[in-house]
């Protein structure tokens, strides 16, 4: 299998009131594309840290991270905005929708910022939808979709740019239980087709659907639970 995520002796210390405080100790980890892993934890135990830090968001204190075989935490910002409009894709738990933009408006977005994207911007921002269940929704406005639609736009906002990783946060945590495993199994299918998803959760239930388990405990690694065989 291909190896997509390699975090070497990820460390992060954050200084509070004159004190420092370590979110993530000595973090080794490989994550192979085709892998959808959840991770777990108690609040405060990293989690969030630990998806910021694979997807460039924020920099380690120590150690190193690499995508896809190149080392992002020495890359200046426009590097790192370059990399995540081509590999990385983020949904986070609450659906950041532009509320003048129609759900076909919102999935377009990337395009403003990839010119290689504009040619049938719209022809794929509607096979997305439809992806997604949401076709016969594309010219609803944010205010007009339910919270699980709303967070579904944002999955196929997220894949506009064909991303070899997808990084989530919580982003179940707001919706009902029959819209989480909806939302889940969409993930389940993505993988499926070869990207990979590290999913955060505080939702055991959801994290067994992961095929791979990540626990984070005081910001060290806890255990590595693999259940079933993944795409490589």
């Amino acid at each position: 299998m291909t190896e997509i995520v390699r975090l070497e002796g990820l460390s992060k210390t954050y200084g509070m009131g004159g004190a420092n405080v370590t979110a993530l100790a000595d973090i080794n980890l490989v994550i192979t594309g085709g892998e959808f892993v959840a991770l777990i934890g108690p609040s405060g135990s990293g989690k969030s840290t630990l998806l910021n830090m694979i997807g460039g968001i924020d920099k380690p204190s120590g150690g190193a991270v690499y995508i896809d075989g190149q080392r992002i935490d020495t890359l200046n910002e426009q590097h790192l905005l370059k990399l995540r409009r081509e590999k990385i894709a983020y949904v986070f738990q609450e659906a950041r929708l532009l509320p003048s933009l129609t759900a076909l408006e919102n999935v377009t977005l990337s395009s403003a910022f990839n010119r290689k994207l504009n040619k049938n911007c719209n022809e794929r921002a509607m096979e997305l939808l439809g992806k997604v269940g949401l076709a016969g929704r594309a010219k609803h406005m944010p205010h007009q979709l339910s919270g699980g639609e709303a967070q579904r736009v944002c999955i196929a906002r997220a894949l506009f740019n064909q991303p070899r990783l997808i990084l989530a946060d919580e982003p179940t945590g707001n919706l009902d239980h029959r819209t989480r495993i909806g939302i889940v199994e969409l993930f389940e299918e993505l993988h499926g087709e070869g990207n990979a998803v590290i999913m955060v959760t505080h939702d055991p239930e959801l994290a067994m659907r992961a095929g791979r388990t990540i626990s984070l405990h005081d910001g060290t690694l806890q255990t590595d639970e693999v259940r079933a065989a993944q795409v490589g």
